[in-house]
């Protein structure tokens, strides 16, 4: 980062860049004050800063006190050297040098074992690798539960592996990556690390892999019933010739508490993602949970890694930044927090002076699922309410640029009208925390309305929340308490119109099409006249059976098939007998 331009607490707009010590600001502004504090603390605590601070790539606990200036005479404040300072809202930053890659390669090694594979990182990381990743066993079988994810991981993933390791090579000639990739599989064989070596350098075999990748937290948290993974002692980091032990030692704490957790990480750098699983009825308050929060910190100093790797510390983190970095520098940093935002104004209660970590829990203490009455089975997830809350928040559905889920957000961009939000907003309804009896209430009306019900996230999210299933049974739930609008039962009934619709074609089609009609749609069934109604065909598909006979295949005659694009219907017919040469039946 080369300089940035800011908005501070008082409203100031100041311009932070590298200068000389002697060129920082004085006076009582707020900008010199900040300057002060920064490089008074940073002299002031150098020796505790260099012991405290983890020595790891990945770190982004507390505020960086390290990467200022600290000259070792605590006398003065004043003395030479540049001075940087990180914050802001607009920046100038200068590009990496180097030559952008122009091939790339995955490998994807299972192993029997994830501590047999945490111990190959050393090994790999000698080949100079772009980035190794890890999955161990238990997400690893969620995919089972995503049958896109499936096919990936029977096409990709040899056997039933303890863990998978994912490793990705960089090269500016295509040329140049078999040797690297050999020369990686001839060292792990050697050292008897991992059964199978599959190598992708096909840019589309590559981005099937790296799916099982980015779907892992999501995965994750794919649990039916009360278990659930908990993101809450989550990533940290630790050196990455460390990492075999530091599981090691955090898997024995897990299984002292009668649990699992699912571990996926950025191995080479050292950068943890573990979710213990825990039981609904302990996730606010209980000793579990409490000897669970020791998981988060006490690993982590012990073996010199960092409690944050790369999200920052949050409410999550941060009542253990004393723990982390000591009485010391956790005054220092509660000096920073005050120089720069004296009135606690700027996310208050982060990093310091942060309320208790089960302050702000989903599922507080005495948290029951609701389980009201449903039209659907929901049985699996042990009721309508458990089935919401397989929602994680991983946000998936807020994505912009690929993908179909979630067509209603990518236009609004409003959280609540995310897969997201109408997940929460259907959770908070249920357990009354919306002021309203059971899920009658019109704002969840409101914030499910824009839901296409194309049922994208049942396939795009990684735990297939099903948002048009539970828009259907909120709006069972809804009518029978408010009664059913004309237009759904119209629209509900679009089968019977569309015979008579059909029998009466082309007239219907004209009167359809009428100023007259369309004035009608839109007072009646809210139909706006602009819309240009599909057409009613007379000559319907069912007309086209096929030769009575014993049938192979069985093809689902839809409305919409039969009475407005029944080509569609006749064209998948002629296939499937030319294909089977055999008769066909059609429901």
């Amino acid at each position: 980062m080369l300089e940035q331009v800011v908005a501070l607490s008082d409203g100031s707009i100041v311009h932070f860049r590298e200068i000389a010590r002697s060129e920082a600001p004085t006076g009582n502004t707020l900008e010199a004050a900040c300057y002060r504090t920064v490089l008074c603390l940073a002299t002031e605590h150098a020796d505790e800063i260099d012991r405290r601070y983890p020595k790891v790539l990945r770190r982004v606990g507390g505020y960086n006190l390290d990467e200022s200036p600290m000259p070792r005479s605590p006398s003065t404040c004043e003395d030479h050297g540049r001075l940087r300072r990180d914050a802001g809202r607009r920046a100038r930053s200068q590009a990496a040098p180097g030559t952008p890659a122009e091939s790339e390669s995955r490998n994807v090694i299972p192993f029997a074992d994830l501590l047999e594979s945490l111990s190959a990182i050393p090994a790999i990381l000698v080949h100079k690798p772009s980035a190794v990743e890890v999955m161990d066993k238990s997400i690893l079988d969620f995919t089972r539960q995503n049958a896109a994810l499936d096919r990936i991981r029977n096409e990709y993933i040899e056997g039933d592996p303890g863990a998978t390791l994912c490793v990705e090579f960089y090269a500016d000639r295509k040329e140049d990556l078999p040797p690297r990739l050999e020369a990686l599989e001839q060292d792990l064989r050697a050292r008897h690390l991992g059964y199978a070596y599959r190598s992708e350098t096909d840019l589309p075999a590559q981005a099937k892999i790296w799916s099982l990748r980015e779907a892992a937290l999501g995965l994750s948290t794919a649990m039916k019933g009360d278990a659930k993974s908990i993101s809450f002692v989550e990533d940290t980091a630790v050196s990455p010739e460390k990492l075999r032990d530091f599981i090691a030692r955090f898997l024995d704490i897990i299984h002292s508490h009668e649990t699992t957790a699912g571990i996926y990480a950025h191995a080479s750098v050292g950068c943890l993602h573990v979710r213990p699983v825990i039981q609904s009825e302990d996730r606010a308050g209980s000793p579990e949970v409490r000897s669970h929060r020791a998981i988060g910190s006490g690993p982590s100093a012990g073996i010199r890694g960092a409690l944050s790797g790369e999200h920052g510390d949050g409410f999550v983190r941060s009542p253990f930044m004393r723990q982390m970095f000591g009485p010391v520098l956790y005054e220092a940093f509660r000096e920073v927090k005050r120089a720069f935002d004296p009135l606690g104004i700027l996310n208050p209660g982060k990093i310091v002076d942060s309320p208790p970590l089960t302050a702000n829990l989903r599922f507080g203490a005495g948290y029951q699922t609701p389980n009201p009455d449903s039209w659907f089975d929901y049985s699996e997830y042990g009721g309508m309410g458990g089935a919401v809350e397989m929602c994680s928040g991983v946000g998936a559905c807020r994505k912009k640029l690929a993908g179909t889920m979630c067509p209603s957000y990518m236009v609004t961009r409003e959280e609540s009208h995310s897969t997201r939000g109408r997940a929460n907003v259907l959770r908070l309804a249920m357990t009354g925390a919306l002021g309203e009896s059971g899920l009658g209430d019109d704002g969840v009306y409101e914030a499910l309305d824009l839901c296409l019900e194309c049922r994208a996230c049942k396939s795009e999210c990684p735990v297939g929340v099903d948002m048009a299933r539970y828009k259907s049974e909120f709006l069972a739930s809804y009518w029978s308490r408010h009664g059913t609008p004309l237009r759904a039962r119209a629209l509900g009934n679009i089968h019977r119109l569309s015979v008579w619709g059909s029998r009466l074609a082309p007239v219907s089609n004209w009167l359809a099409a009428s100023p007259p009609v369309r004035w009608l749609n839109a007072k009646v069934l809210d139909i706006d006249p602009r819309r240009t109604l599909p057409a009613w065909r007379h000559e319907t598909f069912e007309r086209h059976r096929s030769v009575p006979g014993q049938a192979s295949v069985t093809l689902f005659n839809d409305t919409f098939t039969n009475h407005y694009d029944p080509e569609i219907g006749i064209a998948a017919v002629e296939i499937l007998v030319q294909a089977s040469d055999l008769p066909l039946a059609m429901k």
